[in-house]
């Protein structure tokens, strides 16, 4: 599938018209970037927000007043000399940490031109890393420090880096398993963190119980390297393919509790749960994708060694699906009806959906259904702009 284009064009800035919303509901558009890849807010200490824009080329933006569509950007940062930038490589998320008025920390995630060239190579390729910067008093992000960093990348698709610190004060990273020749290798094998989901502490620390800490085991994104004798102490979980998003849900207040959105192949899309209570599992790719193996619709028994997804869905005679970014609708902010709802967009289809737990779930049916239906929420097809939620 155009992973490529997905990864290209997903990101621009919702900034369109109202189209197919609920009864109640309107859009408004915040601000316009091309090429923006992700964005969060900031507090400023007196009760609002800035907000935050990465570019996938290299550059960080504020947007000073989020509520004012015309507002200024103010260039916040650029690293447009060290960051690769074909294919899905380039800078993909920014986040603030959770402690962000005290220590003014601000993390980045981006593929980095280690070793000069860009080339595709899994011996002295660029690397994806996640970057520790500080925002001074002129709003500059300064003082990077890499705190966590991948083997070289084989080649320039299967590429997905996204973060989000969890309620337990943890930073969980997804990584794409590179693609093509090594992409079963990756996903399979816990020596290395591509294709996998990472757990670390904000300064790119082991937590005390990460699955992974065993004698033999070792830290391997200190300098990018795989283990050769055991397992990489920062993984939490692996058999994931190109794990494109993932969101953390605010209204779980007892443990962390992650939807990780992974982009599928030839046959299936999947959302994941992923929670700070059940380290060390296995999600199934390349042996599954979806609820099946990989590249059926009817070879679905269900595998002990691996974790079922949440929510499957099939491409269809209208092209591929992509699902390709999600978030939880927070307790008390709309209609209680829509309370710890889950949204997920589809970059093919252009259109929001919601998740609801009211799904006839059949395991053992010819394909398999889950136990969550869909609904639309909203379609922007008519609009030509991709979306993120």
């Amino acid at each position: 599938m155009k992973i490529t284009l997905c990864f290209l064009f997903l990101f621009f800035l919702l900034y369109q018209r109202t189209h197919g919303l609920p009864a109640g509901f309107r859009d408004e558009g915040v601000t316009f970037r091309s090429g923006t890849t992700g964005f969060a807010f900031v507090p400023t200490g007196e009760g609002e927000s800035i907000l935050l824009l990465c570019q996938r080329k290299g550059k960080v933006f504020a947007l000073l007043d989020p509520d004012n569509p015309d507002g200024k950007l103010l260039e916040i940062l650029d690293i447009q000399d060290r960051v690769c930038s074909q294919g899905e490589r380039g800078v993909s998320q920014v986040q603030p940490h959770p402690n962000f008025l005290q220590n003014r920390y601000v993390y980045l995630t981006y593929t980095y031109d280690k070793h000069g060239g860009c080339e595709f190579s899994d011996v002295n390729g660029p690397v994806n890393v996640v970057s520790r910067f500080r925002l001074d008093d002129d709003l500059k992000m300064v003082d990077e420090k890499i705190i966590l960093q991948t083997s070289p990348l084989p080649t320039k698709v299967h590429n997905a880096l996204d973060m989000k610190f969890g309620n337990d004060g943890y930073l969980y990273v997804t990584f794409g398993n590179g693609g093509k020749s090594n992409e079963y290798q990756n996903s399979q094998k816990s020596n290395t963190l591509l294709g996998s989901l990472v757990r670390i502490t904000d300064d790119g620390g082991i937590p005390p119980d990460n699955p992974f800490t065993e004698d033999d085991d070792r830290q391997c994104g200190s300098d990018g390297s795989t283990s050769s004798s055991g397992r990489c102490s920062e993984i939490w979980s692996i058999g994931l393919r190109n794990p494109f998003r993932l969101a953390m849900n605010p209204n779980e207040k007892d443990f962390t509790q992650f939807y990780v959105n992974d982009v599928g192949g030839a046959t299936w899309e999947e959302i994941s749960e992923v929670t700070s209570k059940a380290p060390g599992k296995n999600y199934g790719y390349r042996e599954m994708e979806g609820p099946c193996r990989r590249g059926s619709k009817t070879d679905c028994k269900p595998n002990e060694k691996y974790e079922d997804p949440l929510y499957w869905y099939e491409h269809n005679d209208e092209g591929d699906g992509c699902v390709s970014g999600g978030a939880f609708v927070p307790n008390g902010i709309w209609p209680e009806e829509y309370d710890n709802k889950y949204m997920f967009a589809d970059f093919i289809f252009k259109k929001i959906f919601f998740l609801s737990e009211n799904g006839d779930g059949c395991r053992e049916c010819s394909p398999p259904r889950p136990a969550f239906d869909r609904e639309s929420f909203k379609s922007t097809s008519d609009t030509g702009q991709p979306v993120q939620v």
